[in-house]
């Protein structure tokens, strides 16, 4: 049997004092889902809804992309 796999992250718009949204992510599995909460925030404005990360923050694409590394492990 063949295993599906995606993480993507998103922002949900619930929106916080400042004006930044929470980044979630979401693994999907053989079309079963679970969503996790990271414990960083954006702004809409920075981020990129396609490429599904910021667009100038380097060191919270790093973040993100180290806590992809680690559900893919």
């Amino acid at each position: 049997m063949k295993t599906s796999f995606s993480l993507k992250f998103y922002l949900r718009h619930t929106v916080q004092k400042d004006g930044k949204y929470k980044i979630y992510g979401r693994i999907i599995v053989n079309r079963e889902k679970s969503e996790f909460s990271t414990d960083y925030f954006i702004a809409p404005t920075d981020w990129n809804e396609q490429a599904q990360a910021p667009i100038k923050d380097k060191k919270l694409d790093m973040a993100l992309s180290k806590i992809k590394g680690e559900v893919i492990r």
